[in-house]
């Protein structure tokens, strides 16, 4: 297919339908009431902290705008007006009071200038051959400059306030300040640990969700943001960020026809990733009020001497671990020591599926199981009201969760293979170069200590498994032996911090 008007109308028409198909028939409809369960807990919550929604709505400060313009990055492609964050960066203070004035009059109002819902859309490959397939990109959305200023600073001030007030359920904070995916991390290696040191079973579900930020429902966004008390005229103005839009695709050669947004968020916009942890968190609040034993998660339980110079039996602490399910946006990650159990949560997250339009990427999701008496490659769970089929991985393979690898029997031989490949590939890529010492240094401390660190993040290393790790790169880098042996003193086992 070569020509551009029949390709421009198969790529709109991909794009603009790319989150209405499958649309759940019991999606959300503010004109219908909403069903039970899930009226009461979208209704408001109580926040105690009146001044942090007043903050939330002040007048922003021309001291605000300039703290929010120094963290611009460069080399960033502007939107359709053309306008870079560089071009910003040098504007006179003259003109940062007329923006602070337009900034704040657009706030009071939700009223947004007709040009801010124009934005260019650019197909990314994924990291699969696309095969001239457009299913195979991602799509990101090239939108106006000084639109995207202000969302920075709504979007600052509504992370401080989600935080500051722990607004979110804890297991649905991704994005928040003070807020990681190390978290999520260990709770599953700490799951991992305690059912192995305790001989229980343990059974951990990897979801994934399919085209999320363009399936979200913009009227249960809007009762999500009532939910947690953001103030009307600041829920009409995110509201409209993603209402009335219209994107053109770039295309190699030319721009496409514009064609009308219907549903979704950009997958551009900065503020999308706090929204969508909004947009989700309904479903934790019910799944950890749940608290019936037919819907546990995993409970494990163990004591701890209070004084380690007197053994007492009587005189001991008790800890105690539970979870049921972690999201890190559309990563939703199911613990449980019982498959009936993982099935009845389920149930609860097939009612929200169905009301938030969210559909499951059923070929991603797999099983991780520490129970060897699972011999079937294929477990079959009940989701609602339907029957899927989930890969049970092997027992001695483990997946990718968060760009770290777990095993559900505790083994970390897949990390440490990583680790050895990434090393290896590193000193073989160097070894032909023409580098000083210094050039080495910075790819150890830049390149190879930040891999590892993460890789890493959920376990510990042996001594002798560093040693090795530095001995492989001397020997393939070709770097003197001295550095050598400080790189072996130097990358610590607990934190692989580097100084040569």
């Amino acid at each position: 297919m070569t020509d551009h008007q029949i390709i421009n109308e198969k790529v709109n028409s991909h794009f603009q339908n790319i989150g209405s198909s499958d649309t759940s028939p019991n999606v959300y409809n503010p004109l219908i009431e909403m069903p039970h369960p899930w009226r009461s807990v979208y209704s408001p919550k109580t926040i105690n902290d009146l001044d942090a929604i007043k903050k939330l709505i002040d007048p922003i400060t021309v001291d605000e705008l300039q703290l929010m313009i120094k963290t611009l990055p460069n080399h960033k492609a502007p939107g359709p007006s053309g306008i870079s964050y560089e071009l910003i960066k040098k504007l006179p203070s003259s003109f940062l009071k007329e923006l602070v004035d337009f900034y704040n009059h657009i706030l009071s109002t939700g009223i947004l200038p007709d040009s801010w819902q124009d934005a260019l859309l650019y197909p990314i490959p994924k990291p699969i051959w696309w095969d001239n397939d457009i299913k195979h990109t991602r799509p990101i959305v090239l939108l106006d400059t000084f639109r995207k200023l202000l969302v920075k600073i709504i979007n600052a001030r509504l992370n401080y306030y989600l935080s500051s007030n722990k607004i979110l359920q804890p297991n649905n904070r991704a994005g928040t300040q003070g807020s990681s995916c190390m978290e999520i991390i260990f709770t599953i290696q700490s799951a991992i640990t305690a059912a192995k040191q305790l001989n229980k079973k343990l059974y951990i579900m990897i979801q994934d969700l399919s085209k999320a930020y363009d399936r979200v429902n913009i009227p249960l966004l809007r009762r999500a943001l009532l939910r947690i008390c953001i103030p009307d005229n600041l829920i009409d103005f995110i509201i409209n960020l993603f209402t009335d839009r219209k994107n053109s695709v770039l295309f190699e050669n030319f721009i496409g026809d514009q064609y009308d947004v219907l549903n979704g968020i950009d997958q551009g916009e900065s503020i999308c990733p706090l929204l969508w942890v909004i947009y989700y968190d309904p479903m934790f609040q019910l799944i950890n009020e749940t608290t019936d034993k037919e819907y546990m998660g995993i409970e494990f339980e163990t004591s701890l001497p209070r004084n380690i110079h007197r053994f007492d039996i009587d005189d001991r602490h008790i800890e105690k671990f539970s979870a049921k399910v972690l999201g890190y946006l559309d990563d939703t990650t199911w613990l449980t020591s019982d498959l009936n159990c993982l099935q009845k949560n389920l149930e609860i997250a097939d009612s929200f599926y169905q009301l938030a339009n969210i559909k499951i990427n059923k070929d991603k999701t797999v099983i991780l199981s520490n129970d060897k008496k699972e011999q079937s490659d294929i477990i079959n769970i009940s989701f609602g009201n339907d029957s899927i089929n989930v890969k049970l991985q092997p027992m001695g393979k483990g997946t990718r969760i968060l760009g770290v690898h777990l095993h559900a029997d505790g083994t970390n031989a897949t990390t440490l293979s990583k680790i050895n490949s990434m090393v290896n590939y590193t000193s073989f890529l160097i070894r032909r170069k023409k580098l000083t010492h210094d050039h080495v240094i910075y790819v150890i401390n830049k390149v190879i200590i930040p891999r590892i660190e993460y890789l890493s993040q959920h376990i510990f290393f042996q001594p002798l498994i560093v040693q090795n790790l530095t001995h492989d790169y001397a020997l393939y880098s070709k770097i003197p032996y001295n550095y050598h042996a400080t790189l072996i003193t130097q990358l610590s086992i607990v934190g692989f911090t580097l100084t040569l």
